[in-house]
């Protein structure tokens, strides 16, 4: 069992859930009717874009001498790729191109066109910023292009919210990793210092909590849940060590969301 849920989280079916738990309540919020294609393809795609990230130089490295678990995880990559590909009929032209633009900066995430250029995660600083702009443009501004909403108030309240609960949630794993990405990666935690970090995501879950009470335009329970999640991940990151259990963050804390749809839609 404990091999099956490292595969899980492994092959990045969880992360996957979470997008599409991100989509999903974006629709919520938004009191619009559910897109449930968008949304699977949302968690498609995302298994994709991140076993892309983790897993394609060392396969391609590796060719022939691919462990169990890789195969298995290109595996479910390529049912992924499959489920993308299909669902992406529901698109546009103009949502096609947005979703390219989206694909491009996901690959220069972690990898370059050319030896001369540096990756966009190694650029001191951007990392979480990219990830951020990345999953909000996926959960919020595709879903909004999708129904015609761009011109909304409602649907940029709700993307200055994602965008700022993506970096409270990817701070976590930023200090998970502040040992091993030492002298790589140059991330909040390694800028700022562990407390200092703390500090800058309370004060994110400050702006997001101020701006719904200011700019409010979801139903009082969506409002309640939002405030309540917020307060969680505060409490959560300001609690944090540096030395985390194995799957506080990629499984407990990534999972948030997911808990924060079912828990919306019931």
């Amino acid at each position: 069992m404990k091999k099956i849920f490292d595969l899980y989280l492994k092959s990045s079916v969880h992360v996957g859930l979470t997008v599409s738990s991100f989509t999903a309540i974006t629709y919520l919020h938004l009191e619009i009717p559910v897109n449930t294609e968008l949304i699977i393809f949302c968690f498609f795609s995302t298994i994709i874009a991140y076993n892309s990230v983790k897993y394609l130089d060392l396969i391609i490295q590796t060719k022939s001498s691919l462990s169990t678990n890789l195969k298995i995880i290109l595996i479910i990559s390529g049912l992924a790729l499959a489920g993308t590909a299909y669902f992406i009929q529901i698109f546009g032209w103009i949502e096609i191109l947005y979703l390219a633009i989206l694909s491009l900066v996901s690959y220069l995430y972690s990898h370059t066109p050319s030896n001369r250029f540096k990756n966009l995660r190694s650029i001191t600083g951007l990392k979480i910023v990219i990830i951020a702009v990345v999953w909000t443009g996926t959960t919020v501004i595709l879903p909004g292009l999708n129904e015609n909403l761009m011109s909304e108030a409602r649907l940029w309240s709700e993307t200055f919210q994602r965008f700022l609960l993506v970096i409270i949630l990817t701070l976590p794993f930023d200090l998970r990793d502040l040992r091993v990405d030492y002298g790589k990666v140059k991330t909040i935690p390694q800028l700022m210092g562990i407390k200092q970090t703390k500090i800058f995501s309370g004060t994110l879950c400050a702006l997001v909590i101020i701006s719904e009470v200011l700019f409010s335009y979801k139903p009082l329970a969506s409002s309640i849940m939002l405030i309540a999640v917020t307060g969680l991940l505060f409490l959560l990151t300001a609690k944090l060590t540096l030395f985390q259990s194995k799957y506080f963050a990629s499984f407990w804390v990534e999972g948030i969301p997911i808990a924060w749809f079912l828990i919306l839609y019931l």
